[in-house]
């Protein structure tokens, strides 16, 4: 089941927001072009990734404790040096679909991109806070320490992003016109 859903999340989740930026783009360039119908697709695809994703997170929470060493992770990976990463992603990828509910931000096209944007960074908050929390602690007292990114890293962070929002900027100009 569990690679049911995986497959859910990487083949339709992650292509939500690629396909809403490509519905509103083609939407803004030729009006003609009736969105509304693959919206509320891509819409009630995002609903069904937040209910299983809450599901997920309630059933790892309270019935899969096979082991002490499952739900001590568990817990580490919520309340641990990390958890301000695992807050964002379960906030993104269980909390933000449920607005999508509400029919004032469910029927605005920007809305659903913002919301398949935030949701696709989720998952992969999710992928990051288990791979880095799984190798946060060594055995070695010498490698119990937190992991600093280095200026490169920062760097290329930094210049995506500058990149991302003057691009995000420049569109919303010229839709604007």
């Amino acid at each position: 089941m569990a690679e049911l859903i995986a497959l859910f999340q990487s083949y339709f989740v992650n292509q939500a927001f690629l396909a809403t930026l490509l519905l509103i783009t083609l939407n803004n360039i030729w009006k003609r072009i009736e969105i509304e119908t693959p919206l509320l697709i891509v819409k009630y695809v995002l609903i069904i990734a937040g209910l299983i994703a809450t599901t997920q997170f309630f059933y790892y929470l309270f019935f899969d404790l096979e082991s002490e060493d499952n739900s001590l992770t568990f817990i580490n990976r919520a309340i641990g040096s990390y958890k301000g990463f695992y807050i964002f992603m379960l906030f993104s990828s269980t909390l933000l679909p449920i607005l999508l509910f509400i029919k004032k931000f469910g029927s605005n096209k920007y809305f659903i991109l913002l919301i398949s944007f935030l949701i696709n960074i989720g998952f992969w908050f999710e992928r990051f806070v288990i791979i880095v929390t799984s190798l946060h602690r060594g055995h070695l007292p010498s490698t119990w320490s937190m992991f600093y990114p280095t200026w490169v890293e920062l760097f290329i962070f930094i210049i995506l992003f500058i990149s991302i929002t003057l691009l995000i900027i420049y569109v919303r100009k010229k839709i604007k016109k």
